[in-house]
């Protein structure tokens, strides 16, 4: 019995619908442009690269990898996706190759914008003044074939937000290689 009970509790609740189907469209592969924020509020590109993204562990999983470049660096990463159905949470974790710090987001999906923030989480960047950095992530898939990421900082914790970030994905033509590896 107690055996039945544990599986019971293992496979966890039942989903009619796949919470990850709007990530899924993801899988493929990418060309990205990476803007920051200037002193005058206006975002100004830093960057291009490719990425790839692929559905892992039987759809429970999307992962991504790219190599962010710009004039002065070359950032590896890898960005893993998955769904909480226990919790019912998104959640985000991302690794560079340059600090190796794991960034674990969590958040909710509302309509076609899922949001995703580290403060819960406690993974904060620190920064070189050793200041603690929050992300917010906001991930807009009003346009599938152009999904956009914007960024935003904050000093203290979550309290205020501040423009950082967006990230423009352009969807390649299936056959394209990725320079993401």
């Amino acid at each position: 019995m107690m055996v039945l009970m544990c599986l019971a509790l293992w496979h966890g609740p039942s989903e009619s619908a796949d919470p990850l189907a709007l990530l899924k469209s993801l899988e493929g592969n990418w060309r990205l442009s990476f803007y920051q924020i200037d002193e005058s509020e206006t975002y100004q590109l830093v960057g291009t690269s490719e990425s790839q993204v692929e559905i892992k562990l039987d759809g429970k999983l999307i992962q991504e990898e790219t190599t962010i470049l710009t004039a002065a660096s070359r950032f590896p990463l890898v960005v893993l996706y998955s769904y909480d159905s226990v919790r019912q949470v998104y959640r985000k974790a991302s690794t560079d190759a340059v600090t190796g710090l794991m960034d674990i987001q969590e958040g909710t999906l509302q309509g076609k914008v899922l949001t995703l923030t580290n403060v819960e989480r406690k993974t904060w960047f620190v920064g070189s003044s050793g200041k603690e950095l929050a992300f917010r992530i906001q991930l807009d898939f009003s346009d599938e074939n152009r999904p956009l990421m914007i960024a935003d900082l904050s000093l203290d914790h979550g309290a205020n937000w501040f423009k950082f970030q967006k990230v423009q994905y352009e969807r390649l033509a299936s056959g394209a290689q990725s320079a993401a590896k």
